[in-house]
């Protein structure tokens, strides 16, 4: 494994955002940064890309389909907004 820490930007969408990242990452790390949403992960970057899914819901909106996401972490912004990010899993055909 030829192991690096690369850092992701999480776009600010109600919709579920589509990344591709080396399979089998690691979360380290979601945060702000500048005004913005990334995540840290270790990923191998020899790997093959994957698809992963997320989504973003404010404090307060409203979560369809919760039993099916996977909560990875909260992020507070300095505006006071706090987010929270979940992993969708892929959608089946």
């Amino acid at each position: 494994m030829d192991a690096h820490i690369f850092k992701y930007e999480i776009p600010f969408s109600d919709q579920v955002v589509v990344m591709e990242i080396p399979e089998n990452y690691a979360l380290c790390e979601v945060g702000q940064q500048n005004g913005k949403l990334y995540m840290w992960c270790v990923v191998d970057i020899h790997a093959n890309l994957v698809k992963r899914h997320f989504k973003i819901v404010g404090t307060g909106h409203k979560i369809e389909g919760i039993e099916h996401l996977s909560f990875l972490r909260t992020i507070q912004m300095p505006n006071g907004l706090v987010w929270h990010l979940f992993e969708v899993p892929e959608p089946t055909v």
